[in-house]
Parts: C-alpha cells; sequence; structure tokens
C-alpha cells in the first residue's frame, strides 16, 4: 500500500473507482475492483443448465459447418451475401447462422435449403440428435 495526501479540493484526480481511507492525518490510498469483491462471495454449485448450454452451442456451430459447407459446394459457390439475397435474410444473419449463433426457425430452414438446392436433411448431416433441455 502506498502513503499518499488527500487531493487538493478542486483537483481533477478521479474518485469514481478508488476510495481514500483517513488513517489519523494520513489519507491511504485503495483500489477497489469488483473482481476482489466476487471472490470474497461463496462458490455455487456448477448449473446443470451449463451442460445443456454447451451441448446446443457445438450443435449450432457444427450446424453452421454444414450451412458453410453446402454454400460452397455450389458451383458457382455462393457468397454470403447472396445467399442472403435468396433467402430474403440479411447478410449478417447468413454469418450468424454459420457461426452457430442462430437457432433457426423452420421456415428459415426450408429457406436455406432451398437456396442452397439441399434437402433440409442435408443440412443436418453428420450432426448427433439435438440436445435435450435441463
Amino acid at each position: 500500500m502506498s502513503h499518499t495526501a488527500r487531493p487538493a479540493a478542486g483537483s481533477r484526480r478521479s474518485w469514481s473507482a478508488d476510495s481514500y481511507v483517513a488513517y489519523g492525518c494520513v489519507a491511504v490510498y485503495r483500489r477497489w475492483s469488483l473482481e476482489s469483491e466476487f471472490a470474497k462471495l461463496p462458490r455455487m454449485a456448477a448449473d446443470p443448465s451449463d451442460a445443456y448450454k454447451a451441448e446446443r452451442a457445438n450443435y449450432l456451430k457444427a450446424f453452421g459447418k454444414n450451412v458453410r459447407r453446402l454454400r460452397k459446394e455450389v458451383t458457382p459457390w455462393l457468397s454470403q451475401e447472396r445467399l442472403a439475397d435468396m433467402t430474403g435474410l440479411h447478410r449478417t444473419e447468413i454469418g450468424n447462422i454459420e457461426q452457430g449463433r442462430v437457432d433457426l426457425r423452420l421456415m428459415t430452414l426450408h429457406r436455406v435449403a432451398h437456396a442452397l438446392d439441399a434437402a433440409p436433411e442435408e443440412l443436418f448431416k453428420g450432426l448427433p440428435a439435438p440436445p435435450r433441455g435441463p
């Protein structure tokens, strides 16, 4: 701990995340951090839904890889932007699908499969059964 004098009135020093504790006539500077406060809390048991969330994320990423693979197999291969135009989705939505960030609705699955000229089951090729909820 370093000992410093309290800043003068009107000083531009920030007091937002810092605290000054006075001991007699000397102020001791102490840095407060949210992480140190969380470290003091008792540890909680692992949430059973965490395993489900991880399985679901892996499933969606594998699905996205299938979409990307099928998009690249089309001759001439489709860009994400062209596939988005064909499906009526936004270009970033196609990127989110391929990265496993989106859980698609049935109609969107059908539109993507139709645009890729693939059967819907080809989108699921090689994937295990979807995970069950917690």
